[in-house]
């Protein structure tokens, strides 16, 4: 809500939460080869292939935050709204119980980097 009339705005995380899946569904891709054969307690839990597949993800989605930052503190700026409210609560993913695939894709997203983005920007 503003009180400059322009329509609030919404963000879609359709891309975020794609790039997230893909990560979900190739880490586990990749930890069931390692970890084949093995007991819960023995061998490695990572490779070099997890953890560039995890650095890929980071920087993706950091670049993605990143354009989408950019994009409100623009409308911000252009409305010459002063003021930009975002939702968070604490601990707000914690101990979350929405089943396996809703937890995935809504519990693994950093959204306290988008938000130290745009607070970043805004000042």
């Amino acid at each position: 809500v503003t009180n400059t009339g322009m329509k609030p705005v919404l963000v879609k995380g359709k891309h975020v939460k794609s790039i997230n899946q893909y990560y979900n569904k190739m880490k586990s891709h990749f930890t069931s080869i390692l970890r084949n054969g093995k007991q819960t307690n023995e061998g490695p839990f990572t490779s070099k292939r997890i953890e560039k597949l995890h650095q890929k993800r980071y920087l993706k989605i950091k670049d993605v935050f990143h354009k989408v930052s950019h994009h409100i503190v623009k409308l911000a700026q252009e409305e010459e709204v002063c003021k930009i409210v975002i939702g968070q609560n604490k601990s707000w993913k914690q101990e979350t119980n929405m089943g396996k695939r809703n937890n995935q894709s809504f519990c693994h997203l950093p959204h306290s980097l988008l938000i130290q983005m745009i607070t970043y920007k805004a000042n």
